[in-house]
């Protein structure tokens, strides 16, 4: 099926909408999707992230044809169709042959940076680059990543297919779309950069596997809620939490009743609160023993693990209002009186009106804990 690139994302499943719909999404839930495909709510704003993913991408296809010593179709900085090479080159698309055979990029090339399902119109994908041997023969295809410091553990070694399980959906996703479309099945190479500094190529073979276990949920996800327009259940999580939040943001006044299985889980939010309060009080009373035992020292150490107990730099904050009020005030009264009342030194007013907010005193053990054992 015939679609512009252009054409709004509230009418498929593309591969972003992968991750939340199975429920791995770092960023989006399901509901987040549902509302986006029914176009509820504000749109998807993007957030540094991303925004800098879609700037590094065109020097990540680069960075994977270098490593890889393959040619990757792609898009430049610019936006510009182009072939990135193996010795760091860029050719612009519509004047590249292939070093093997003078084979030059056709529109069924180009074609393949946007798959649509056969069958079910409700399924596409974009793809950020396509793979070829030195004689133009597709080997794969490219999907360009970054990602923080943060997040680095999750990533393996390269050459791999050690990566984030999110992101093995979203390419089996990608790969069944081109195997339905070249007859074949190819793998995914996921140039990545990680904290700025680090990059990585992985290589991901299509699964079979997965695309079974995946499709039947994208299914039931288009027909089952999208057009039924009824919302999924949430993930038991913050994510899902907060779009609960965005889902229903007002109430209308009813008054429902319970039954067996809200009862129950009302018994269990009950007993979750209890248990929470219980052990804030355990909590509070431990940090309170090892305060007394710190006293004034700004850190405890143990066996690959720590405490820190640090006060933070007092805050300053400068009145600059009061002080143009006043230096205005007294410029003013100068030209008043003829120019003979000297203005206020600066630095005594900055001093006048300046407060100082007292620097709290953190008791921190988020990541000092993780050495020790229980």
């Amino acid at each position: 099926m015939d679609r512009s690139t252009a054409q709004l994302r509230t009418t498929y499943i593309g591969g972003s909408d992968v991750a939340p719909i199975v429920g791995l999404g770092h960023f989006r839930s399901r509901i987040d999707v549902y509302m986006q495909k029914l176009g509820l709510g504000d749109e998807v704003e993007q957030n540094k992230a991303m925004k800098w993913g879609m700037r590094l991408e065109w020097q990540m296809l680069q960075i994977l044809a270098e490593e890889e010593q393959l040619w990757v179709l792609g898009h430049d900085r610019d936006g510009s169709l182009v072939v990135f090479d193996p010795d760091g080159e860029i050719h612009p698309a519509d004047q590249f042959r292939f070093p093997g055979n003078g084979r030059m990029i056709e529109d069924d090339d180009t074609d393949l940076l946007e798959l649509w399902h056969p069958e079910f119109d409700y399924l596409g994908g974009h793809l950020d680059g396509i793979v070829y041997s030195r004689d133009g023969i597709v080997v794969g295809f490219a999907d360009a990543k970054t990602t923080s410091f943060m997040r680095q553990k999750e990533w393996g070694d390269a050459g791999t297919d050690d990566i984030p399980q999110e992101y093995h959906f979203q390419f089996a996703h990608y790969s069944e779309l081109l195997r339905l479309k070249l007859g074949r099945a190819f793998p995914c190479y996921v140039p990545v950069v990680i904290g700025g500094q680090d990059d990585r190529v992985f290589k991901v073979e299509h699964s079979e596997a997965m695309v079974a276990d995946l499709y039947p949920i994208l299914h039931e996800f288009w027909n089952d809620y999208v057009l039924a327009q009824v919302p999924p259940s949430a993930e038991p999580t913050e994510l899902g939490k907060k779009a609960l939040s965005k889902l229903y943001p007002a109430d209308t006044g009813e008054v429902i009743e319970t039954d067996d299985q809200l009862t129950k889980e009302a018994k269990f939010l009950k007993t979750a609160k209890q248990e929470t309060k219980e052990a804030e009080a355990v909590q509070v009373a431990s940090e309170n023993r090892i305060k007394d035992r710190m006293e004034s020292a700004s850190r405890l150490e143990g066996d690959k693990w720590y405490i820190t107990w640090k006060k933070n730099k007092d805050g300053k904050n400068v009145d600059w209002e009061a002080i143009a009020r006043r230096m205005a005030a007294d410029i003013q009264e100068e030209l008043d009186h003829g120019g003979k009342t000297p203005t206020e030194d600066l630095d005594v007013l900055i001093a006048e009106h300046t407060t100082v907010k007292k620097g709290a005193r953190p008791f921190l053990t988020k990541h000092g804990l993780k050495g020790l054992e229980a």
